[in-house]
């Protein structure tokens, strides 16, 4: 997908354009900032950790549902 994004990017501009738009992009901090953004993002979608009580009833509700579809 990023790769898709970065490819609009580039596709109407001109050959003599691309190194000036690129080359900002291949800096140490503009690398770190991306991964600190992507990390950022992916902690926000990430679902908050469950409680080892709740982890304790999610195994035995599987392990319910194995018995009673008979793979015990």
């Amino acid at each position: 997908m990023a790769m898709r994004s970065f490819y609009n990017e580039i596709k109407g501009m001109k050959v003599k354009d691309l190194p000036s738009h690129i080359k900002p992009m291949l800096s140490i901090d503009y690398i770190k900032k991306s991964i600190s953004k992507a990390m950022d993002n992916y902690h926000a979608k990430a679902s908050p950790p469950r409680t080892p009580a709740a982890r304790k009833g999610a195994w035995r509700s599987l392990i319910n549902r194995s018995r009673v579809d008979g793979f015990s």
